[in-house]
């Protein structure tokens, strides 16, 4: 189940290298992040939609909730973006450097 759990882990945020237990604690840290910061923006663009409906005069009302929901997807997936991938590529943990085998056995032969 842990090589399952490191593959999705490794898929969805797209890391490269080893998924160690301070990636791990990095991945958490902001994955709650993110989630806090999705549910402030759920609440407040719904309040603001649901005065924007209750006040404002909206002659087709279909083609309002398709804008909407079309651009709330796209906003949802960027606050999870900027949550997520940017901020562990500033902390360093999407740059990690991934060799082969080979390649380790030649650095460690060079080094000895």
């Amino acid at each position: 189940m842990k090589k399952v759990n490191d593959r999705v882990l490794r898929w969805f945020f797209g890391i490269p290298g080893v998924i160690d237990e301070q990636v791990k604690s990095e991945i958490g840290k902001l994955s709650v992040e993110a989630l806090i910061a999705v549910f402030i923006f759920e609440v407040l663009f719904n309040i603001g939609i649901g005065t924007y409906i209750y006040f404002g005069t909206i002659k087709d009302l279909e083609s309002f909730f398709l804008f909407i929901m079309t651009l709330h997807l796209f906003l949802v997936i960027g606050i999870i973006i900027f949550f997520t991938s940017f901020r562990l590529k500033r902390r360093g943990i999407l740059n990690q450097e991934v060799t082969t085998k080979e390649g380790k056995r030649n650095v460690i032969k060079l080094i000895i």
